[in-house]
């Protein structure tokens, strides 16, 4: 019997993981409205959007995000629902001086991508992880930054934890304070040849990067992964004797 609930207490954490690998390729057509659980490559966005777009909280908090993502004004999000059984989102956009209806089809990937991800962060239940690799493609370094932030302030307020993946410079750079903390790096070791993940501040040359401009800068210039600490600091903070 114990063995059992030690089984089941394992079956019940993995289902609350998600692995999101969003696939614009197939997140634009119609979906069944029924099949409304976001699949890991989001190909059935459309009808978790609709289920959530019944909670207005939940939607008013998606339209915040993405309102910030486009270069182009959203209005608002809606859905055609031919009577089939089917359903596909579209955005209403500013065009010139009146608004006019995006269907997800004729959306960037960066965009669906961005809704695909806030998506499973507002539908996943407390305590679930959503793991997302590459969380910035298709996305500016700017409206990627943004992106961020929401799911940070989600990850906060739903108590959903979240693991991403980037090699975007920028985004890197832009990591400050306790973010910081939950930052990890992942190198191949030259000598054993095994890949090795290791918490940022457990790094010996942290503060140098950090003091230096960032994680995205050292990764840059291949300085992330120093066998050895540096002995001199950045210029700028040399003290004159």
């Amino acid at each position: 019997a114990a063995n059992v609930n030690y089984i089941n207490l394992v079956l019940d954490n993995l289902k609350r993981i998600l692995v999101l690998s969003p696939n614009p390729d197939v997140m634009g057509g119609y979906c069944r409205k029924s099949d409304n659980v976001l699949k890991h490559d989001c190909s059935n966005l459309s009808a978790a959007l609709h289920a959530l777009s019944e909670d207005t909280e939940k939607m008013d908090t998606l339209l915040s995000i993405i309102r910030q993502l486009p270069e182009n004004e959203i209005r608002d999000m809606g859905f055609l629902l031919p009577g089939n059984g089917d359903v596909l989102f579209y955005l209403e956009e500013k065009y010139m001086s009146s608004f006019g209806k995006v269907y997800a089809n004729q959306l960037s990937a960066g965009t669906l991508r961005a809704i695909a991800v806030i998506t499973a962060l507002l539908e996943e239940e407390e305590g679930s992880l959503v793991i997302i690799d590459e969380v910035d493609n298709g996305l500016h370094p700017s409206r990627a930054k943004a992106l961020v932030s929401w799911m940070i302030k989600i990850n906060k307020e739903r108590k959903v934890d979240i693991l991403i993946t980037t090699h975007n410079v920028s985004l890197l750079n832009s990591l400050k304070g306790e973010t910081i903390l939950g930052v990890s790096v992942a190198y191949r070791d030259e000598e054993k040849g095994l890949s090795q993940i290791i918490p940022f501040v457990d790094m010996d040359n942290h503060a140098y990067i950090l003091a230096s401009g960032g994680i995205g800068s050292a990764e840059e210039k291949d300085q992330l992964i120093m066998k050895e600490s540096p002995e001199q600091l950045p210029e700028w903070l040399e003290v004159d004797e």
